[in-house]
């Protein structure tokens, strides 16, 4: 392909994995996210014994798969707004 000025550009493209275009998913939630809500669930079901809280974990569980299914990188997304920070006063 050539432009204006005759110089020639060659377009080459890669073959790309899906896998590196999508985030890594574990149960349907982020990976981290879900290590997270695990590791939230065993200390306060196993140390503290609140075995009622199980449930607030699944409900977590199925509420942060559902905005996953949503948007993928939503979480990431969602990160990086909060950590913003703001450069201009208005």
């Amino acid at each position: 392909m050539a432009d204006s000025n005759g110089i020639t550009y060659i377009e080459e493209r890669a073959p790309c994995h899906i896998s590196l275009l999508t985030p890594m998913l574990m149960a349907g939630v982020p990976r981290q996210l879900a290590i997270m809500n695990g590791s939230l669930a065993l200390a306060i079901v196993g140390v503290m014994a609140m075995y009622w809280s199980i449930f607030l974990f699944a409900a977590a569980h199925f509420a942060f798969r559902y905005l996953a299914k949503m948007d993928p990188w939503f979480f990431d997304t969602f990160r990086d707004y909060v950590n913003d920070k703001p450069y201009y006063d208005t």
